[in-house]
């Protein structure tokens, strides 16, 4: 695979914006940023809002001067919950993650920009009381790529 880094993140952002019912998914989300915000930053964004950001990213030698490389996608979303239905807050954080889980492998595999890409970690706001103003979504992916060895 010839993609790069960068060209990761730009199809997370396209397969991010891609998230509407008109595309065949359960939300729509109103924005979409590189950028992670808590939920005080983003309370004047349209919701469900999601930003994400690389965080680590490893390597691993293989022949014929390639690398193996995992890149590690931290992803934020904040959803505003329909008033005081506990349930409600629920199905939009379940909603909502299986739509980010499908775009994201429908955006970055079918682009051929990575080899696989793994959810390794989900947290939410479900069940926290203040959950029922600002219901949030965090998780974790892997991104497994290859790139050329840079020589000098």
């Amino acid at each position: 695979m010839a993609a790069g880094r960068l060209d990761i993140i730009n199809q997370v952002k396209t397969g991010l914006d891609a998230i509407t019912t008109g595309n065949g998914y359960s939300v729509t989300v109103g924005g979409v940023e590189k950028v992670l915000r808590d939920w005080n930053d983003s309370e004047t964004f349209p919701r469900p809002w999601i930003g994400f950001r690389p965080a680590q990213e490893s390597y691993k030698y293989e022949m014929s001067h390639r690398l193996r490389c995992t890149l590690q996608l931290q992803l934020v979303a904040h959803v505003t919950p329909a008033a005081g239905a506990v349930d409600a807050v629920y199905t939009q954080i379940e909603n909502l993650s299986d739509d980010i889980i499908r775009a994201l492998r429908q955006g970055v595999l079918r682009s051929g920009c990575a080899e696989s890409i793994t959810l390794t970690q989900t947290q939410t706001t479900e069940g926290d009381p203040s959950s029922f103003e600002s219901a949030s979504l965090s998780m974790l992916f892997n991104i497994v790529y290859y790139r050329t060895e840079p020589t000098g």
